[in-house]
C-alpha cells in the first residue's frame, strides 16, 4: 500500500472516510457483528466515528460546491482532517497489531500488508537513508530508502520496519523542570534519547506536538526487525531539524 494510511489530500480523504466508515459500521450477517467491533473498535469509538462522517459530509458538500468555497471552508475541511488524523491513527495502530486484521481488513483501511514471516535470520548492515518532510503543526513525516538516490520510500528487505531515536531540544530553555519532555542538551546517542517509536511503513508521520514548534528535533534512524530486534541494524548519525 502506498501512501499514508489516512490521506491528507481533501478528495482522497473524502473517499477513504466514507469507504472506511461504511466498512467499519458493516456486520456479519451471520453474527451481526460489525467489522470494526471484530477488529477491536470499541462502541463509543464507532459512534465518533459515524459523528466524524457527518461533520465532515456537512464541510464537504460546502467546500465541494464552487458557490459556497471560500479560504473559511478550506480551513474547517483541513481541521476536520487534522482532528481526524489523530482521532484515527490510534485505532488503525491497534488495528494493524489485531489478530484478527486480514488482509481484505488492511487493503479496505490502508494498511500496509505484512510480508510472510521467514525463518531467514540476517544481521543487517546497512544505514536508513531517511528523508524528512516537514507537515507543518509539530508532524513529521519520515520516508526511509534503502538507496541515498530513490525517490521513493522502501523496507530494507532483511527488515520489516524502521525504529527511530529521538529528542526534543531547546538550548535556549531557562526553565527545564517546567518542561521533562524537551531537554537542553541534544542527546549524542540513541541510548540518550527518551523517546522512540517503530513503524513497518517506508513512510510515517511522526507527531511531536504543536507545542515544540520552533524547537529542534534530534533524532537517530535504523533498520529495525520486530520479531528479532536482536538482527536489527545499526542507527545512522544524528540528525537535526528545526519543528515547524
Amino acid at each position: 500500500m502506498v501512501g499514508l494510511r489516512v490521506p491528507y489530500a481533501i478528495g482522497k480523504f473524502n473517499s477513504y472516510i466514507v469507504r472506511v466508515a461504511a466498512f467499519l459500521a458493516a456486520e456479519d450477517p451471520v453474527t451481526h457483528t460489525t467489522n470494526g467491533a471484530r477488529l477491536g473498535m470499541t462502541t463509543s469509538e464507532l459512534t465518533q466515528l459515524a459523528a466524524f462522517l457527518t461533520l465532515w459530509t456537512d464541510a464537504f458538500l460546502l467546500h465541494n460546491d464552487p458557490k459556497t468555497k471560500t479560504k473559511v471552508t478550506r480551513v474547517t475541511v483541513l481541521t476536520i482532517i487534522k482532528n481526524f488524523r489523530i482521532f484515527f491513527s490510534p485505532i488503525l495502530n491497534r488495528i494493524n497489531a489485531s489478530a484478527n486484521c486480514t488482509n481484505e481488513d488492511r487493503t479496505e483501511l490502508n494498511i500496509a500488508i505484512r510480508k510472510p514471516y521467514s525463518k531467514k535470520k540476517v544481521k543487517i548492515k546497512d544505514k536508513v537513508y531517511e528523508i524528512a518532510i516537514q507537515l507543518g503543526g509539530g508532524e513529521i513525516e519520515i520516508m526511509c530508502r534503502t538507496t541515498k538516490d530513490s525517490k521513493r520510500g522502501k523496507i530494507n528487505p532483511d527488515a520489516d520496519g524502521w525504529f527511530i531515536a529521538y529528542d526534543v531540544v531547546d538550548p535556549k530553555m531557562d526553565n527545564p523542570d517546567l518542561h521533562p519532555k524537551v531537554k537542553k542538551v541534544a542527546p549524542e546517542s540513541p541510548d540518550e534519547c527518551f523517546n522512540s517509536s517503530s513503524h513497518t511503513r517506508a513512510k510515517d508521520v511522526l507527531d511531536v506536538g504543536a507545542e515544540n514548534i520552533g524547537r529542534e528535533l534530534v533524532y537517530f534512524v535504523k533498520w529495525y526487525n520486530h520479531r528479532n530486534p536482536a538482527l536489527s541494524g545499526p542507527y545512522g548519525p544524528a540528525k537535526t531539524i528545526i519543528i515547524l
